[in-house]
């Protein structure tokens, strides 16, 4: 039996939000997923709030990651830069990598041999 395959996704970010410029997420339908990334919002505590006994920068609002709510309040735009389709454990080898500016062609316009197994739409 064979692994479902979803979509995998790269965002490069205007400018750097704290020290990252790029997000990779994975979904079934990566169009609305970005629809909820582009919707959401985060709205920042003036102080730092302990919940839970966890430090709470902020409050999100809406479905997307927090990263881009964060991105978004701060004014930074974005863009899909990238596309794959693969099994779900794409995501955490990408992500594992650590280097997502790699696989970015707006970043590092030369193609990485690596990429070869995988597959592009």
């Amino acid at each position: 039996m064979t692994a479902a395959l979803v979509d995998h996704y790269l965002i490069h970010l205007e400018s750097k939000l704290g020290n990252s410029q790029h997000y990779c997420g994975s979904t079934e339908d990566w169009l609305m997923r970005c629809k909820q990334h582009q919707a959401s919002s985060f709205e920042r505590f003036p102080d730092p709030q302990i919940v839970n006994g966890t430090r709470r920068m902020g409050v999100k609002h809406g479905l997307g990651a927090t990263f881009l709510a964060a991105a978004n309040s701060a004014g930074i735009r974005w863009a899909v830069v990238r596309l794959w389709r693969g099994p779900r454990e794409l995501e955490q080898e990408l992500k594992r990598r650590k280097k997502l500016s790699h696989f970015c062609p707006i970043c590092n316009p030369e193609p990485q041999p690596e990429l070869s197994a995988i597959i592009e739409f």
